[in-house]
């Protein structure tokens, strides 16, 4: 078998299959949390009344369909049991972190205001746990 630095880095036993089962907990949560943006919580209706959306799982993660892309993300790089790459979340992380502020909560601040600037300040952008107030 020949050696690179992805096979390095592979893990046996017990913690693959942590990982793996892992990854199988993150797969179908990523795709419910980004079920739940994009289709199950209205966000259309909002749209065509101009309201900002608030409610639902956007009362838990300002951004859901980005974070349930991420949660796939993790959920496959952790079924492929790998420790190379558990590098690449924080490298995700930061880059959706980066373009978001940069261009969607710019825009939104623009639109809504001051009921945007309330909503940012007691919602997470991309970790779906609610604040302690």
């Amino acid at each position: 078998m020949s050696h690179n630095i992805l096979s390095s880095g592979l893990l046996d036993g017990v913690w693959a299959w942590v990982f793996r089962i892992a990854g199988i907990i993150f797969i179908p949560l990523g795709i419910f949390i980004w079920y739940m943006g994009a289709l199950g919580s209205k966000m259309d209706e909002h749209i065509e009344n101009n309201k900002l959306q608030t409610g639902g799982i956007y009362a838990w993660v300002r951004n859901p369909m980005y974070v349930g892309v991420w949660f796939i993300n993790i959920g496959l790089i952790l079924l492929w049991h790998n420790l190379w790459l558990l590098i690449l979340l924080p490298v995700q992380w930061l880059i959706l972190t980066v373009v978001l502020i940069n261009t969607e909560e710019k825009w939104l601040l623009d639109l809504y205001g001051d009921e945007y600037a309330s909503y940012k300040s007691r919602v997470n952008r991309l970790i779906p746990i609610k604040r302690l107030s």
